[in-house]
């Protein structure tokens, strides 16, 4: 049987580990040393957009989008935000900070009504600590055919 003072350590134990964890998982997400003064993230949140259009430039809402990082096929989710407008779509955002080469690497975008779809390459990339995406080609706009 075990006691109450049993319990509490390991309760102790496992948030030191989680702490421990989220912090190693944080510094992480800076270039060379851990502890270098060069890497300072802001706070700002960067989406990298698409806007699709039909053929007279009206906005297509209401696609679903699958975006892939075009080396291994790895699904790269955007957060759920609220508040882009019609027809406009998230590429990559600072969620995928630290699944893209800072170099840049091409991913693949692929909008669909269940029928038809639109498709396009888009080399994007990160800050060198890693900290925002960065967008080195890809459109602006994608024309959705009819």
């Amino acid at each position: 049987m075990r006691t109450a003072a049993g319990q509490g350590w390991r309760l102790v134990v496992g948030v030191g580990l989680m702490i421990v964890g989220i912090g190693s998982a944080f510094l992480a997400g800076c270039d060379g040393d851990l502890f270098s003064t060069e890497c300072a993230c802001t706070a700002d949140f960067r989406i990298i957009t698409v806007t699709v259009v039909d053929s007279t430039g009206a906005p297509v809402p209401g696609l679903e989008v699958t975006v892939r990082r075009a080396r291994d096929g790895v699904v790269l989710e955007s957060a759920e935000l609220g508040g882009l407008q019609a027809g406009v779509y998230a590429v990559v955002d600072d969620n995928s900070t630290l699944r893209l080469r800072p170099s840049g690497e091409v991913v693949r975008f692929v909008a669909s009504n269940g029928t038809d779809e639109v498709a396009s390459d888009f080399v994007v990339g990160t800050d060198g600590c890693r900290c925002h995406v960065r967008l080195y080609s890809g459109p602006a706009t994608l024309v959705f055919p009819e």
